[in-house]
C-alpha cells in the first residue's frame, strides 16, 4: 500500500474504519470525499489525507487506484459515466471499486468497463463464506437472532392490538359465571364455576387465536 492512493467517498463510520485501516497499513495518501466537505475535511484531517469536493469526484477519480464507497444515501452516487470519463484519463491504469453500502451506492453498469473491477457486498459476502468460515457462521447466528426477535416482536405486538377485545370478552364471561351460580347449592356452585372456567378459557384462547390468524 506504500505506493497507492485510495479514495473514500463517504465519512460514516464504515468509512472511517476502513480509511483507518488502509492508513495503518501504510498507505501513502488518502482522499476524501462526501457531499458536505466540511465532514470530508474534518475526517480527511483526522486520517492524514486531503478532502476532496464531492462535485468534482470525477476528476478525484485519475488518481487513486481504491475506491470505496459508503453513503447513507439509499441511491446510486456513483455514475458509470463518472467512471468511464475517469478511465479515459487513466488509460490502461487499472481501477478497483468497492462498494460498501447497502442498497448500492455505485452503478452496477460499471462492471462492463476496461480496467474497472467493482465489488459489492455480495461479493464480499461470497469471500467471507469461503475464507472465513467463522465469520460466516456468526453472520447466519446473527440472522436468526434477528429474525427470532422480529417474530417475538410481531407476536407481541398483535397480543396488544387486540387486548382490549380479551379483556371485553373476559369480562362478559365472569357476567356469565356470576348468573349461573343464583340460586345454587355450594356444591353445584363450585361444579358450574369449574366447567364456566374451562369454557372460558377455550372459549378465550379460541377467539384469541382466530383474531390473530
Amino acid at each position: 500500500m506504500k505506493d497507492r492512493t485510495a479514495l473514500l467517498v463517504g465519512v460514516g463510520k464504515i468509512n472511517e474504519i476502513t480509511g483507518r485501516a488502509l492508513v495503518e497499513c501504510g498507505l501513502r495518501w488518502l482522499l476524501v470525499a462526501n457531499r458536505t466537505f466540511e465532514r470530508a475535511v474534518e475526517v480527511a484531517q483526522l486520517l492524514g489525507g486531503h478532502a476532496v469536493h464531492f462535485d468534482a469526484l470525477a476528476q478525484g477519480l485519475t488518481d487513486p487506484g481504491l475506491v470505496i464507497v459508503a453513503t447513507g444515501a439509499p441511491h446510486v452516487v456513483l455514475h458509470e459515466n463518472d467512471l468511464r470519463v475517469a478511465m479515459e484519463v487513466r488509460a490502461a491504469r487499472p481501477l478497483v471499486v468497492i462498494d460498501l453500502a447497502v442498497p448500492r451506492n455505485v452503478d452496477p453498469a460499471a462492471r462492463a468497463l476496461a480496467n474497472v473491477r467493482l465489488y459489492d457486498m455480495d461479493d464480499l459476502s461470497v469471500v467471507v463464506a469461503a475464507h472465513h468460515p467463522i465469520g460466516a457462521q456468526a453472520i447466519a447466528a446473527a440472522e436468526e437472532i434477528v429474525a427470532q426477535e422480529v417474530a417475538g416482536f410481531l407476536a407481541w405486538w398483535c397480543e396488544w392490538e387486540i387486548a382490549p377485545l380479551i379483556v371485553s370478552l373476559r369480562s362478559q364471561a365472569e357476567v356469565t359465571r356470576t348468573l349461573e351460580r343464583l340460586n345454587l347449592t355450594p356444591e353445584q356452585q363450585r361444579a358450574v364455576d369449574a366447567l364456566a372456567t374451562s369454557l372460558t378459557n377455550k372459549v378465550l384462547y379460541a377467539a384469541a387465536h382466530a383474531i390473530k390468524g
